[in-house]
């Protein structure tokens, strides 16, 4: 979504990049990238971003026409993230000798063979690369506790950044990592407890940066010092202490989470297609049935500005992808 909460943007897996127009439901805008297939979207001060599937390229847009600024080939892109608070994108990619420009996602390189690379999205030029022997935990890596993860860098995955930009997020190993972004460069903090050996998840951070989750459907795996919980659920972490949750949300299998700011409230998935809300504190309030056949999935769930309404993207079981926009009522909590 945009910062007014007026549009938002969604990308077809097929290369197409819609514009819609979140009241209305009606789509204003729409880029067809012929011939290529997508991967990933993402929003930097600068734009719409999309990463392509096959090749190493990120494409830049306008976010009020979706005409194309610029193409930004970047050797051996892997993975890549951007915030709407930066004029970077922050890429993994593999060493250009072993990938020889093709997409690292074809042939996923060793860690050892990864680098990460800041690109300026404003002129598409590359302002920094950083080798991950860089990224080495040999006494001056992040702060950890429950686990060692060996002399060299863990295998970091998934990046994403905090929307005011100040930290980048990753999966590192099994466990939440954190950078601190300084300028181009990028400092490692803290790595968090293996919570997940799951192969389905991904990182959510809440409009505020102040929280981050790693959701997916099988659940996080429980430390010894966490709060015991008795179905799959989502532990909530600060983003400046990665160490101790400070809540466990019992979804009992979610694909999907978003903070809800405005409303105080939590909202997931749940395993059997149910809308889920939770207070601050993980207590469950509401559940709605939004999906009437058992094969229908919620793809994912995106907060409408200021945090109370959202959007969801939902795949019914003939395959058909539909976009909803979910309008929720004021709360006590939110008139206080």
């Amino acid at each position: 979504c945009d910062d007014d909460g007026k549009y938002c943007y969604v990308l077809e897996a097929r290369g197409v990049l819609h514009k819609i127009a979140i009241r209305s439901l009606v789509e204003e805008r729409q880029f067809r990238l012929m011939g290529y297939r997508c991967r990933k979207l993402l929003r930097s001060k600068v734009g719409p971003v999309v990463l392509l599937r096959d090749w190493p390229e990120l494409w830049v847009f306008d976010e009020k026409t979706l005409a194309l600024k610029r193409k930004v080939f970047v050797k051996g892109l892997r993975e890549a993230c951007a915030s709407p608070s930066l004029n970077l994108a922050i890429c993994i990619c593999a060493k250009e000798k072993k990938e020889l420009g093709m997409a690292a996602n074809t042939y996923p390189p060793h860690r050892a063979d990864k680098k990460i690379v800041m690109v300026d999205l404003t002129n598409g030029k590359v302002v920094r690369r950083i080798d991950w022997k860089a990224l080495s935990n040999d006494g001056k890596g992040p702060r950890k506790r429950h686990v060692e993860i060996g002399s060299g860098a863990p295998d970091i995955t998934a990046p994403v950044v905090t929307p005011d930009g100040k930290y980048l997020l990753v999966k590192a190993s099994d466990c939440i990592g954190r950078f601190a972004i300084k300028g181009s460069g990028l400092e490692w903090e803290e790595v968090g407890p293996p919570i997940t050996r799951a192969e389905l998840w991904h990182l959510t951070v809440s409009g505020d940066s102040k929280y981050v989750a790693m959701v997916n459907f099988q659940g996080n795996t429980r430390p010894k010092d966490h709060p015991k919980i008795d179905e799959p659920c989502s532990y909530i972490y600060k983003v400046t202490n990665l160490q101790k949750p400070v809540v466990a949300i019992e979804h009992g299998g979610a694909r999907t989470m978003v903070f809800a700011q405005a409303a105080r409230l939590i909202y997931s998935n749940g395993s059997d297609g149910q809308l889920l809300v939770f207070r601050p504190d993980g207590e469950k309030v509401a559940g709605y049935k939004m999906l009437t056949h058992k094969d229908n999935n919620v793809m994912r769930m995106l907060a409408i500005p200021p945090g109370r309404d959202f959007m969801v993207l939902m795949r019914d079981h003939m395959r058909n992808t539909n976009l909803f926009r979910v309008d929720m009522p004021i709360n006590k909590q939110e008139k206080k």
